[in-house]
């Protein structure tokens, strides 16, 4: 059994911009309709794998943007529902995504938000808020495409947080 379930499904359908941009231009076609049920059908199905995690004593965490609008679904609020839940935001500027425009590379902002029962994952990426020091790549002319991959500093601060959650978890029990 994995300590922990990290689940990022698939955001496009969520997204501020395909909901204030590209349906609109769809006319809510076929194509947005499918794109919206694949998008419930990946998000039900995280809630459903989260909610087997914590049934068993284990920790989930699930990744969106944070304006998507997956979390104001009710699939989304079954995770709120369970004890000891809690959701925190950061942003990736501070985890080392980068891209490049016309001015060269610089930070990728995108803010992001995540539901998780570990405590330790909530401590530890709290503090990765962007310190406004810097400019940021704007993610459009297909630059969101990039960041469906996490920088390594993500998935180390993911790691580094899990086992600190892991060892307090071993010394209380």
């Amino acid at each position: 059994d994995p300590v922990i379930l990290m689940s990022g499904p698939t955001c496009a359908p969520f997204s501020s911009l395909n909901i204030g941009w590209n349906y609109d231009k769809m006319k809510m076609s076929k194509k947005a309709y499918e794109m919206i049920e694949d998008g419930m059908r990946h998000l039900a199905y995280a809630v459903e794998l989260s909610m087997h995690q914590a049934r068993r004593g284990r920790y989930f965490a699930i990744e969106h943007p944070a304006t998507a609008a997956s979390w104001q679904t009710q699939t989304i609020n079954l995770l709120r529902e369970l004890p000891g839940v809690a959701e925190v935001e950061l942003d990736f500027c501070a985890l080392g995504m980068t891209s490049e425009d016309d001015h060269g590379p610089a930070p990728i902002k995108k803010r992001t938000r995540i539901i998780t029962n570990c405590p330790e994952l909530v401590r530890e990426l709290s503090k990765r808020q962007c310190t406004k020091d810097h400019r940021h790549v704007p993610l459009v002319h297909g630059r969101a495409s990039a960041w469906q991959q996490y920088p390594m500093e993500f998935c180390r601060a993911v790691c580094r947080a899990v086992a600190v959650q892991a060892d307090k978890d071993e010394k209380l029990g």
